[in-house]
């Protein structure tokens, strides 16, 4: 397993090596400006050779640290979705993958780090994908959550943003995957 970051030179790319990465399998990875200074960061997730990995990276300008002050659950099988769902300007994440059993999780950006929103229940789900989007048009990041559930059902799922939470829209019905 190998987790490599490139450098865009303008006539091509080079790797980066100031910044030394685990090595994963099974993954995902997913850039955002979190903490609002201009520069992209970055998640990573996947199975590495110490066990399965969350790992959130900062943009320092002359390279990448972890940022240690957030605990996530490290997974594997993952998908890591950036957007602004709460609207306050600061990006929030969707995070699911196999922790010893599925996982779906929803991270709120405070400012001064992440914690769990805990107002949805979400099917947790493995071996999926996650993506947002505003596709009612409203302004508010909907998402599309899919994988496999707990028994191993594979399910598409799409919620709206209702700007006090998240209900599933089951007026459209997606094949699982």
């Amino acid at each position: 397993p190998i987790s490599k970051l490139y450098k865009n030179t303008g006539s091509g790319f080079i790797e980066d090596t100031s910044i030394s990465l685990p090595g994963v399998w099974y993954g995902s990875v997913a850039w955002s400006d979190y903490n609002g200074d201009g520069k992209s960061d970055f998640l990573l997730t996947g199975a590495s050779s110490s066990g399965y990995i969350s790992r959130l990276y900062k943009n320092t300008g002359s390279g990448f640290s972890e940022d240690t002050s957030i605990s996530l659950p490290g997974v594997s099988d993952s998908s890591v979705a950036w957007s602004d769902y709460t609207g306050d300007g600061k990006s929030d994440f969707l995070l699911t993958g196999y922790d010893r059993k599925p996982i779906s999780k929803l991270y709120k950006n405070t400012g001064s780090g992440f914690s769990e929103d805990t107002s949805i229940s979400l099917p947790d789900v493995w071996k999926g994908s996650v993506a947002w989007s505003d596709y009612t048009g409203d302004g508010k990041s909907d998402f599309l959550l899919t994988g496999y559930d707990n028994s191993s059902n594979p399910i598409s799922k799409l919620y709206k943003n209702t700007g006090s939470g998240f209900i599933e829209d089951t007026s459209i019905s997606l094949p699982g995957v």
